[in-house]
């Protein structure tokens, strides 16, 4: 583990990563903190601020807070089905996770959850499947934090989910957005009314509404336009000052020779100096 986390770090080397892991963000040409930190969401989903469980809608996706209750799993490790109830002061409702067995030792009776998904009936119950889960320390204020969040959803593999590729920019992204250099002098990003750089990487990835994200990308689409045209310039001036092409001698000669290349007569005759 290194010491201080840079934008040229290893990504191995970041907690939660190491070298297996390093490999499937190889796949997505991820190699270092700094690619890690370019990887921006392709969506955002909503999480929406919790609601007490006696104002839940059927088929409409919610968010709830509240203690389980009845924790139960039955059938084999790989199909293990978890079960749950979920109460707050305005009611309770039936939860279960299918193929989640990480979930296994941390799902206990008194848990406090955040819950996000669809609320629909179940065997006539009301209940949310497979939901998002987050589990609540009992040392914190499940309120605190408790507003509209929205979920980056990136390019991912089968064996490195857009979740865990998430919870990995949120061990870096902090340290190392003061390194972003931004390449935009500040009258012309006041001008063009742009966000500096750090701040549209920083909500690109994490957003406080859906505003955040297209200030975003239009500033970094600005900054790959404007590379673009910068090496295009230079590529022209390279060109235009370079020193003029060397003419090509002729002499009958070498017109002899590449008249002997074609299988047929030219029937031109080219008078040489």
């Amino acid at each position: 583990m290194a010491s201080r986390v840079t934008l040229e770090t290893d990504i191995q080397y970041v907690r939660g990563v190491g070298p297996a892991r390093a490999r499937e963000f190889a796949r997505l040409e991820i190699r270092t903190v700094g690619d890690l930190v370019e990887h921006f969401p392709f969506r955002h989903e909503l999480r929406p601020k919790s609601q007490p469980i006696g104002t839940l809608e059927l088929d409409k996706t919610a968010t709830i807070l509240g203690t389980l209750e009845r924790v139960r799993t039955r059938g084999s490790y790989a199909r293990r089905v978890l079960t749950a109830n979920v109460v707050d002061g305005t009611g309770s409702c039936r939860v279960r996770w299918f193929n989640s067995p990480y979930l296994i030792d941390k799902l206990h009776h008194g848990q406090v959850v955040r819950l996000t998904g669809k609320f629909d009936v179940t065997d006539d119950r009301p209940c949310f499947t497979n939901p998002q889960t987050h589990l609540i320390d009992d040392c914190v204020d499940p309120f605190e934090d408790d507003r509209h969040h929205y979920e980056p959803v990136y390019s991912a593999t089968a064996e490195l989910p857009s979740r865990q590729i998430a919870k990995v920019v949120e061990t870096v992204l902090d340290d190392v957005l003061a390194a972003v250099k931004d390449p935009l002098p500040d009258a012309i990003r006041r001008w063009r009314n742009l966000p500096p750089r750090r701040t549209a990487i920083l909500r690109f990835h994490h957003p406080t509404s859906l505003d955040d994200v297209s200030v975003a990308r239009k500033r970094l689409a600005y900054d790959e336009l404007l590379l673009c045209q910068l090496a295009f310039q230079i590529s022209r001036r390279r060109l235009s000052s370079g020193p003029p092409a060397t003419p090509i001698t002729t002499t009958t000669e070498i017109d002899r020779r590449i008249r002997q290349r074609f299988p047929f007569d030219l029937n031109t005759h080219i008078d040489l100096p």
